[in-house]
């Protein structure tokens, strides 16, 4: 039988547990209870009830009042407030705040939401907070916790469409990288020859925004990029843009004309596809489609904010330099060979 350890005696012969206890809690390193402030849950509590009450619902337990799908997309598309979220805090059963739950805070409609929830806030009399920011804030964290909620009415399907949902923003978030991947490729290809130095301006106002849309296909065993057809831009900005894909390959080679790398951009070609991306603003006339153009009425015409028209004339030598990569850039070639141009 082991030996139950001695327990070390006072000098008066009684023992020390009393001692050791209170050693204990001096102790520097001992576990630190943090407690949120009164007024801190006090303002999560308000949020929260504001929150409940603003969406149209009685308790937890009661549905949530949704916007449609086509809804979502149109405010989307449009970007205009009319479109978007609403609100009447005085009749919320009438006019709701209606989030789009089955997606995340960060979506155009969901932020909308939270500035309108934060604005209204603000009004009230007996409000818990000085700053904006803060109440917006404390409403996208609630969020998570009435998709929860959401989830446990909505039933087994739920977690299904969150899912599928999760997937379309993840697939979205790396076209925004391919994006501004292709929108740096152009941009360094314009700064290769001073002939077409004056395109930077213009590329630069366009950012990933100009670029459109693409998904990775396997023709004749090669990858290339399937892009989506953007009704906007005009056939000779396309061009221009298609020059620059060929002119950034010579970043791939040496002065000797021999690669230097084994990783190249995939080949562009433009599918069936119509590009959903909203047109960029602040360019030259001359990157609009002209029929486009001529469907807008007036004041969608003056929100673009068109520049002067640049010279998108493509020189010949330009055109000479590129047709020296224009086999890495019709899908055509075995590009890990890194023939010289």
């Amino acid at each position: 039988m082991r030996r139950k350890p001695s327990v070390p005696a006072d000098a008066d012969g009684s023992d020390s547990d009393e001692g050791a206890e209170q050693e204990l809690f001096k102790s520097p390193n001992r576990m630190k209870v943090s407690h949120q402030p009164a007024d801190d849950i006090g303002l999560k509590g308000h949020i929260r009830d504001c929150a409940l009450r603003w969406m149209g619902r009685k308790d937890n337990k009661a549905p949530f009042h949704l916007p449609s799908r086509e809804t979502v997309k149109t405010f989307e598309r449009s970007r205009h407030n009319s479109d978007g979220p609403s609100l009447d805090p005085l009749d919320p059963g009438t006019k709701p705040l209606k989030l789009d739950i089955s997606t995340t805070p960060g979506t155009l409609w969901n932020k909308r939401c939270a500035v309108i929830f934060a604005r209204e806030y603000m009004k009230l009399s007996n409000k818990k907070t000085q700053d904006i920011i803060d109440a917006k804030q404390r409403f996208v964290v609630h969020f998570k916790g009435l998709q929860r909620q959401w989830c446990k009415i909505g039933g087994a399907n739920v977690p299904d469409q969150l899912h599928e949902n999760a997937i379309a923003q993840t697939y979205a978030a790396k076209q925004r990288s391919r994006a501004k991947d292709l929108a740096k490729r152009r941009l360094k290809g314009a700064l290769m020859h001073a002939s077409s130095k004056h395109w930077v301006d213009m590329l630069e106002a366009g950012g990933a925004g100009a670029q459109s849309d693409d998904e990775t296909v396997m023709q004749d065993g090669t990858a290339m990029a399937k892009a989506s057809k953007m009704r906007w831009r005009s056939n000779q900005f396309e061009k221009v843009l298609r020059l620059l894909d060929a002119l950034y390959l010579k970043t791939k080679f040496n002065p000797l004309g021999v690669a230097t790398t084994r990783s190249f951009p995939p080949s562009r070609f433009t599918g069936t596809s119509k590009s959903q991306k909203q047109p960029v603003k602040d360019l030259p006339s001359n990157c609009y489609d002209k029929d486009w153009l001529d469907g807008l009425d007036e004041e969608d015409r003056n929100n673009l904010r068109m520049r002067e028209e640049v010279d998108l004339t493509i020189p010949v030598a330009l055109k000479e330099a590129a047709d020296k990569y224009k086999r890495w850039t019709d899908g055509t070639p075995n590009k890990t060979t890194g023939t010289p141009p």
